[in-house]
C-alpha cells in the first residue's frame, strides 16, 4: 500500500485579502453546524456577536461563549502582524475575558511578551492558535488549528519577572537578561548561531 506525502502549503496563499478573508470564513466556520476546529480548542461554544472592524481598535471578532456569557475577542494575524496592544486596548473596551490570536506563526518575542501577560494576568485568558494548511498530493486542502502552550518556564527563560534586589545582585541579573536576549535575537531559527 502507498501513503502520499503531507505537504504544507502557505496560509497567504488561501486568505490574502480582506474582503475574502480569514475572518469571513472563521465566521461561517463558527456558523455552521458543526463545531468549529476553534471552539473545539476553546472548549467553548461560540456566538459570533460582530465581524470585521469591531469597535474602535478594529478588532476582526467579537463572540461571546453561548453557555458562558464571556466575551471573546479574536484576532487573525493571517495577513497581519501581531498587534498585542491594539488587541488588548479593544479587548478592554468590550469587556472580553478571552482573547485569542490566530496565526500561521508567532515570534520568539511575541510569545514572550504573550507568556509574561499570561503568568501575569489571572482576569483574561489568553490564547495563541498556531493555523496550518496541508494538503496530500492532489487532494483538497485542510485547516489545522493548534493552540500553543503559554506555559512562562516553557517558552523561554525570561519571561517571568525578577524579584526586585538591590545593588550588584540587580546589575547582575539584568546583565544575564540582556545576555540571554542578546543570544536568542543571534540565534538562526535552526537553533544554530
Amino acid at each position: 500500500m502507498g501513503f502520499g506525502e503531507l505537504q504544507a502549503e502557505k496560509v497567504s496563499a488561501y486568505w490574502n485579502d480582506h474582503e475574502e478573508g480569514f475572518t469571513t470564513w472563521l465566521v461561517g466556520e463558527i456558523y455552521d453546524d458543526r463545531r468549529s476546529d476553534l471552539e473545539e480548542l476553546l472548549d467553548r461554544e461560540l456566538e459570533v456577536l460582530e465581524a470585521d472592524g469591531v469597535g474602535p481598535y478594529g478588532l476582526a471578532l467579537h463572540a461571546r461563549g453561548v453557555n458562558t456569557g464571556e466575551q471573546v475577542v479574536i484576532e487573525d494575524c493571517i495577513t497581519d502582524d501581531l498587534d498585542v496592544l491594539t488587541t488588548l486596548a479593544g479587548a478592554a473596551e468590550i469587556g472580553a475575558s478571552v482573547i485569542v490570536w490566530i496565526a500561521p506563526s508567532f515570534s520568539e518575542r511575541e510569545l514572550d511578551a504573550l507568556a509574561w501577560l499570561d503568568a501575569n494576568t489571572d482576569a483574561i485568558e489568553f490564547v495563541l492558535v498556531q493555523l496550518e494548511i496541508w494538503r496530500i498530493g492532489d487532494s483538497e486542502p485542510a485547516v489545522r488549528m493548534k493552540r500553543l502552550s503559554l506555559d512562562a518556564n516553557s517558552v523561554t527563560q525570561f519571561e517571568s519577572p525578577a524579584p526586585r534586589r538591590r545593588g550588584s545582585e540587580a546589575v547582575g541579573e539584568q546583565i544575564r537578561a540582556i545576555n540571554g536576549r542578546l543570544w536568542r535575537s543571534l540565534k538562526k531559527e535552526d537553533g544554530s548561531l
